[in-house]
């Protein structure tokens, strides 16, 4: 059986998975983005995106569709220490004029379908139920299960030489299913961005360097 071949698999298509498949799609990459849940459900979670997550919606061009859809924009915030209550105006900043807090049902289908718009290839009711390892050991592709109970096979292949060897797949925090690759290409050499973002840094890429946070809550 001739498997499909990607350059890059990622399983959960919300927030992180389907920016980064994003941001893959636009370098060229042919890229297979899968999530067990079904297209257009729901997730708990927080909504509130800090000034950094806007830079990047706006930069990707998704930052008009979720104004327009009603996403609260948010200009005050306010600190609570015990019986002091501090109220903070929030000054516009690098091209931000206000924060937001879309309903993750929103943030991850607009995400997802900017995507699959891009080129990626997505599928909703679709899980990872295991990893196929080639001779050396090394994880060469994915076994996929269909709703209906089908399973089939796909495989990862190195794109360019600054790709890595084998993909890094992350499992989520418990109660989580996400897998995905962390590096798309090496860390800027000088300026602002040039240390990558560490764990339990914010979403999204800076520069040449993709970091996946997982905000997206436990289930």
């Amino acid at each position: 059986m001739t498997r499909e071949t990607y350059d890059a698999i990622i399983v959960g298509a919300r927030c992180a998975g389907a920016a980064t498949a994003l941001q893959l799609v636009r370098t060229g990459a042919r890229v297979l983005l899968i999530d067990s849940a079904r297209a257009g459900s729901d997730t708990m979670s927080t909504h509130a995106l800090m000034r950094g997550a806007v830079m990047l919606l706006e930069r990707w061009g998704l930052g008009a569709s979720l104004r327009a859809a009603g996403t609260p924009q948010i200009s005050r915030t306010s600190f609570i220490y015990g019986t002091e209550v501090f109220d903070i105006d929030l000054s516009p900043e690098h091209g931000v004029e206000a924060l937001m807090a879309p309903r993750r049902i929103l943030l991850d289908r607009m995400l997802a379908e900017a995507a699959a718009e891009a080129g990626a290839e997505l599928r909703f009711e679709t899980s990872c139920v295991g990893l196929i390892p080639d001779a050396q050991g090394r994880t060469a592709g994915a076994r996929l299960s269909s709703s209906d109970g089908t399973v089939r096979e796909v495989s990862w292949r190195p794109r360019a030489a600054h790709w890595p060897r084998k993909p890094c797949w992350w499992p989520r925090p418990r109660g989580s299913q996400a897998m995905a690759a962390r590096r798309i290409s090496p860390p800027p050499t000088a300026g602002p961005s040039a240390s990558p973002p560490q764990p339990g840094g914010g979403a999204g890429c800076v520069d040449r360097w993709c970091y996946m946070h997982y905000i997206e809550g436990m289930r």
